[in-house]
């Protein structure tokens, strides 16, 4: 994606994170259930990987360019970057806060989520413009010489530059922004209730959900299928999935039993993610709640497939 990007004479940075965005909104529609599983622990270990060699690459590049700028560079270089970090920090204040005045001004003609923000959260999310990956990626982008031969002018200041930018954004403004949370005690203006009262809703309507599926269209199931009865004890109990009927040697069932009960637990988790996507979009619900959730039904549908797949051997 970078090199095709590169290849047209676009920006190949901005080309792989708009593709990152579209494949994280389409995760759920390209990647299966066991793929997503992997993906989890996978990208955990890849970002960490990487985020290390940045700083690692950082620490390595650091002393060429401070050499390549020569001792009578280095001072300027130094002040240079100083008045950059802070027309930085105080530019994004400024926008964060131009931000909070234009809400103010424009909710007279419109509606708008919040007409009055306060002062707190254009605080918290000015000093929390850390610089990083990105930020080094563009810089090191530039290239080494210009299409004449001769070296890009001002190549190591530059990098310099946007070296000591990440260096003290991240040190200045990471390591004081916990004190600043806590002084600030901005309280949270979109979810009223706590994290546990949010899992306890969304477990609800899913288990309502369930409920109703297991009523309208397994019915009949119900009745003689004992193996579908287990499910709606299972919700209306609130417990885990019963492992009574993994131990196949003391359950003499037909096929029939087995591949209705996987229909139906199958039905109900692809209701079940519709359920938590229009959560996500319509309702105050925090996101990360709703990836767990669908984390554990990808771990269900998972559990599901090993189950049958071990009896089919």
């Amino acid at each position: 994606m970078y090199i095709t990007a590169e290849e047209f004479e676009f920006s190949g940075v901005l080309a792989v994170v708009s593709g990152g965005l579209f494949l994280s909104a389409r995760r759920d529609q390209i990647l299966t259930h066991r793929s997503r599983l992997q993906g989890i622990n996978v990208w955990e270990a890849v970002a960490f990987v990487l985020n290390g060699f940045v700083f690692l690459l950082i620490g390595l590049e650091f002393p060429v360019i401070i050499h390549g700028l020569g001792n009578d560079g280095l001072l300027p270089a130094i002040r240079y970057s100083a008045i950059i970090c802070l027309v930085l920090i105080v530019t994004r204040l400024a926008s964060t806060y131009g931000a909070l005045y234009f809400t103010r001004f424009i909710s007279r003609y419109i509606t708008t989520a919040d007409p009055n923000p306060g002062w707190k959260a254009p605080l918290l999310f000015g000093w929390a413009g850390m610089r990083g990956v990105v930020s080094l990626a563009a810089a090191l982008s530039i290239p080494v010489a210009l299409k004449s031969g001769e070296a890009f002018p001002q190549r190591n200041l530059i990098l310099f530059i946007t070296f000591s930018v990440i260096l003290v954004t991240l040190v200045l403004q990471g390591l004081t922004l916990p004190a600043l949370i806590k002084w600030v005690d901005m309280p949270d203006p979109d979810y009223t209730v706590s994290f546990e009262q949010q899992k306890q809703m969304v477990r609800k309507k899913l288990s309502m959900l369930s409920l109703k599926i297991l009523d309208e269209r397994y019915h009949d199931a119900l009745l003689h299928n004992d193996m579908i009865r287990s499910i709606k004890i299972r919700i209306e109990a609130e417990m885990k999935l019963l492992r009574d009927w993994e131990k196949e040697e003391n359950i003499s069932r037909s096929e029939g039993f087995y591949h209705d009960y996987r229909i139906a637990l199958e039905d109900i988790m692809a209701e079940q993610r519709i359920l938590l996507k229009g959560l996500n979009k319509k309702e105050q619900i925090n996101d990360e709640l709703i990836r767990e959730q669908l984390e554990l039904l990808d771990l269900e549908e998972e559990k599901l497939r090993r189950h049958f797949s071990q009896r089919d051997i």
